[in-house]
């Protein structure tokens, strides 16, 4: 495989871990606003929180995106090298699985946030 390689999924971790900043900083300012040590009503707070998650999940989409594309584009590089592209085809699997299911959970607590805030 390439050099290329360590590069992408570095990449793709990276945009992962701003994404999972993003969402914390959501949680933890709509916590502080249901337990009152921010004072904002708790509709702001909702919208607030959730266009932070959304932003998150625009984040996730785009960097399975582009590891999508950089990943196939050194598989169509290196036809020789078959017996390392399967391992690489378990681990975009695995990666790509998993920021889905971040991204379902980050759904799932926006909808949690819209269901618990009172308008």
């Amino acid at each position: 495989m390439d050099t290329y390689l360590p590069t992408v999924e570095l990449s793709f971790f990276s945009i992962l871990s701003y994404a999972l900043i993003l969402t914390t900083v959501s949680l933890v300012f709509f916590h502080m606003t249901k337990f009152k040590s921010i004072e904002l009503p708790h509709m702001y707070a909702a919208i607030f929180s959730i266009t932070l998650i959304t932003i998150s999940v625009l984040y996730i989409g785009i960097a399975l995106f582009q590891y999508y594309q950089r990943i196939q584009y050194i598989f169509d590089k290196n036809e020789e090298d078959k017996d390392q592209e399967s391992y690489e085809k378990t681990y975009f699997t695995l990666y790509v699985v998993i920021g889905v299911i971040l991204t379902f959970f980050q759904l799932l607590v926006c909808l949690v946030m819209i269901r618990s805030t009172k308008v």
